[in-house]
């Protein structure tokens, strides 16, 4: 019988919400502090203001990074939907930079993408966690390389 730790299984206790648009995440991150997760936002994004709303706007609290040092160590899951390129938000170059440093390790989940948010929950309610594969499609699918970090 294959086991969780047989497959990497790792869980998701924190997350980190670093979105510039949170129409799709709203919903999502709403689901996990229903499952237990903590939520953390970057202050510059936590001030952003998109036609939805901003996550507190939406009676979700979130921890402000900012205010918690030490937090960037505990983050399991990252949601982010911009790049980090020509595309990536006006505000500190040091919070895109922690956000760099938190994607670049192999044991977190990198939420991307919208179509992502289902498995990732799915898995969280079977296994407790998310897989070992599952986290290297994820990096895949944000443009991430393990080797070099973010790619572009």
């Amino acid at each position: 019988m294959v086991t969780n730790e047989d497959l990497g299984v790792m869980p998701v206790r924190n997350a980190l919400v670093s979105v510039l648009d949170y129409t799709e995440a709203i919903d999502f991150v709403r689901r996990l502090k229903r499952q237990g997760v903590g939520v953390y936002s970057t202050g510059v994004m936590a001030e952003y203001r998109t036609a939805a709303g901003t996550l507190a706007f939406n009676g979700i609290s979130v921890n402000e990074v900012s205010r918690c040092a030490g937090c960037l160590g505990i983050i399991d899951l990252v949601i982010v939907n911009f790049g980090f390129g020509d595309d990536a938000p006006a505000g500190s170059n040091d919070v895109l930079a922690a956000i760099r440093a938190v994607m670049a390790r192999p044991d977190v989940v990198i939420a991307s993408k919208p179509c992502t948010y289902t498995s990732i929950e799915r898995m969280m309610k079977l296994w407790g966690g998310t897989t070992r594969k599952y986290r290297e499609t994820l990096r895949k699918i944000a443009g991430l390389e393990r080797s070099s970090g973010l790619t572009g």
